[in-house]
């Protein structure tokens, strides 16, 4: 907390020290030159509220431990490393569905983050949880970006190798056949288009659903690279 509380509270002492050290320069209306220290340093009541003041705060101290407690389940987001994280969790050789588990995971984080109220009052104080929240969503982000930027990776490579693929079967199939080899190759290449046909779902529908996945999170993807899989199958049957 800035300020803390224990400078808080001083503050409110020193504030009171000055006010019954401004009373001394102050002489009372009855001529009697005595200055209204006199009289108020004596007052059963003002003694009291001082009193009340040099302990104001403390009540609000557990309170607002108890409050501040409240987040520490969010502790992890910036005391465990997300590398050493990441890596035990590929090394469960996650399926598809894991990293989306994964993604609604930190979506939820971050939206009970959002609900945490702006201001909260702890008797005279006033707590301004604006800067809390945005460190913690700012963690819970990052923990997200590294999964789908992850994914985003794999899901890319895997396009660029089908996209490679039909590239180079695409220019084989084009060569202009002269002998009995060029024949030879032309079969070949359409033998494995055939194969490659048998197996289209398996091949394209990975890719197609991560990047559905990449985009149903909001992940950043270039537009050109959205548009290649939306004409993935449109391409392979041109």
């Amino acid at each position: 907390m800035s300020p803390s509380l224990e400078d808080t509270q001083e503050a409110v002492n020193h504030t009171s020290r000055l006010v019954l050290d401004a009373s001394k320069q102050l002489p009372m209306w009855d001529n009697s030159k005595k200055p209204v220290y006199e009289r108020i340093s004596r007052d059963r009541e003002i003694i009291k509220m001082v009193l009340l003041l040099t302990g104001s705060l403390e009540g609000a101290k557990r309170h607002a431990r108890e409050y501040l407690g409240t987040f520490s389940k969010y502790e992890w987001l910036w005391k465990d490393d997300m590398a050493v994280a990441y890596k035990m969790f590929l090394q469960s050789e996650p399926l598809l569905e894991d990293f989306e588990a994964e993604l609604k995971k930190y979506v939820a984080i971050e939206g009970e983050i959002q609900k945490i109220p702006a201001v909260h009052n702890i008797g005279a104080i006033s707590l301004d949880t604006k800067p809390l929240k945005a460190a913690f969503q700012s963690e819970a982000a990052a923990w997200k970006s590294q999964y789908a930027k992850n994914l985003h990776h794999q899901a890319h490579e895997k396009l660029s190798q089908l996209t490679q693929w039909m590239h180079d079967m695409t220019r084989n199939l084009k060569r202009e056949v002269t002998d009995l080899d060029d024949v030879r190759h032309a079969v070949d290449n359409l033998q494995r288009v055939r194969e490659k046909e048998s197996a289209l779902d398996s091949e394209f529908l990975p890719v197609e659903e991560m990047y559905a996945m990449l985009q149903r999170y909001n992940v950043n993807i270039p537009k050109e690279e959205v548009d290649i899989v939306t004409d993935l199958r449109y391409s392979w049957k041109k």
